[in-house]
């Protein structure tokens, strides 16, 4: 999704304020999916025909279908949902007393659930829709979240340490101050999370994106980033010291007082960002590409020419 639709959908989400849903960009036409109750459905509906919602954006709210998919809403299909969100509710609370530790609980909904300070521990919570959750000071120590949904969900001094995140998704999560030493984070999507004060030491992935996030004072000493992508991003005193961030992106950041000492940059495209005071002592920057940077100085931008860099 470009940013164009995150725009629009971060503008809807404002309007419709806790309703859930998705967009699609299909061929001449945007298709939003609620993914709630018939209630949301009919909350957007009767915005649109009252027409407190006649644009969104400066774009016209016209030619507008209301689809159901494979069946309308009526007394069985009710009764469906309340059965579900009955059932949802049992299997949060049960949670909530007993703990989720060491339990499967792949592909569940937990949208909104409160597992505050709860302890998942080696529970296997693969393929479940977190988003909108607080799971602030939650452990999630050696769990597996891969593919999980956490859009939005509050990780505040969280411990996903050990933990499998390949293909988690954390757009617009709070996680300051969250632990991810050992992670996994294999096509990790963080775009526009907040990651102040983080630990991803030795932390290992590939394709991660870290797009427009909030990383500055964070830790990734020792980690093993190949080919991440760090777009947007305040990374001021952030620690990447023994790290590897080989064919790294790092475009548009703040790598102000940022230490890279030792770290592996071979390959990295590093451009329009802000470098000064950055520590690249003894990191490898063989065949990396320099462009557009402002804060460097030209004693160290020779250096750095000498040891591989081009320029």
């Amino acid at each position: 999704m470009n940013i164009t639709y995150i725009m629009l959908e971060k503008h809807l989400r404002k309007i419709l304020e806790n309703e859930r849903f998705t967009i699609n960009d299909e061929e001449e036409r945007i298709t939003i999916k609620l993914d709630d109750s018939p209630e949301s459905f009919e909350k957007i509906e009767e915005l649109i025909k009252s027409g407190m919602l006649s644009e969104i954006l400066s774009i016209s709210v016209d030619n507008i279908s209301f689809v159901t998919g494979e069946f309308e809403f009526n007394a069985d299909n009710i009764q469906y949902y309340e059965e579900y969100y009955y059932q949802k509710s049992c299997r949060i609370q049960q949670i909530t007393k007993k703990g989720g530790s060491w339990v499967n609980l792949s592909s569940n909904d937990f949208m909104n659930a409160n597992f505050s300070n709860l302890n998942f521990t080696y529970a296997d919570v693969s393929d479940c829709d977190f988003s909108f959750a607080n799971l602030s000071n939650t452990n999630f120590q050696r769990a597996k979240l891969d593919y999980a949904q956490l859009y939005n969900a509050d990780l505040k001094d969280a411990i996903l340490s050990d933990t499998n995140l390949d293909s988690a998704d954390f757009t617009d999560a709070n996680c300051d101050s969250i632990e991810l030493r050992n992670a996994y984070l294999d096509s990790v999507n963080f775009l526009n999370t907040n990651l102040r004060n983080a630990d991803i030491s030795f932390a290992r992935g590939f394709n991660a994106d870290f797009s427009y996030v909030q990383l500055n004072l964070a830790s990734f000493k020792g980690s093993d980033l190949i080919n991440t992508n760090f777009y947007s991003c305040d990374l001021s005193a952030t620690d990447f010291s023994g790290s590897n961030l080989s064919n790294a992106s790092l475009g548009f950041c703040n790598l102000s007082k940022a230490n890279l000492q030792g770290a592996n940059l071979s390959y990295a495209y590093i451009y329009s960002n802000n470098l000064s005071d950055i520590n690249l002592s003894l990191a490898n920057v063989k065949k990396a590409r320099f462009r557009n940077n402002i804060g460097i100085l030209e004693s160290m931008k020779q250096e750095l020419i000498q040891r591989g860099a081009i320029f």
